[in-house]
């Protein structure tokens, strides 16, 4: 059961990065399904190998929950801003991919150049297959980030001026709150 809802959880985190792209019902039931399969095979097999051979603890589940299906997610955002055309987007072409409008489209507004760059930030004239280039980059750039700063804090988190608990000073409240003392039954 618990897999159940940690892929139906998986399949809308995924689902709700593209909810504003023009997905249709099957591509939302695809893009859950995957990522609520990657989810849950994440929970059988991965976690207990990045914490058996890596030494890597997701105690909380976040790798699996949140992270591949994202990573799916954008994936999938690529593969639809590939597949994005004028005619099936319209007007809202410039407030989902405003990169891809180009000058004529912002005077076709009546925008000036001035509010276009205020409000839109783009008019950069791309093409579907440059939009989908640029989000592959955009992932790629977001997982060397948090990769790289994984590593830092890791780091930073064994450098030895750091103060390391004992053994026995693990789960120890005492030691930094000021607890209720114990009772003892008489």
């Amino acid at each position: 059961m618990v897999h159940v809802q940690n892929s139906t959880l998986a399949g809308g985190v995924a689902v709700g990065t593209v909810c504003n792209l023009l997905i249709g019902a099957h591509g939302a039931v695809l893009i859950g399904i995957i990522a609520g399969t990657i989810s849950v095979m994440g929970y059988r097999f991965i976690t207990p190998f990045f914490t058996e051979k890596l030494r890597l603890h997701d105690t909380c589940g976040v790798h699996n929950l949140h992270g591949m299906p994202a990573l799916i997610s954008a994936i999938a955002s690529a593969i639809y801003a590939l597949m994005v055309t004028r005619e099936e987007y319209k007007s809202d072409l410039g407030s989902i991919f405003p990169a891809m409008l180009n000058e004529t489209e912002i005077s076709a507004n009546n925008m000036t150049e001035n509010d276009a760059t205020v409000h839109i930030m783009g008019g950069y004239g791309r093409t579907a297959s440059e939009q989908a280039g640029y989000q592959l980059f955009g992932i790629a750039m977001t997982v060397l980030v948090a990769i790289v700063g994984g590593i830092l804090a890791g780091l930073a988190l064994k450098y030895t001026g750091f103060r390391k608990l004992q053994k026995d000073e693990q789960h120890q409240d005492e030691l930094y709150w000021e607890v209720p003392a114990e009772r003892k039954d008489e």
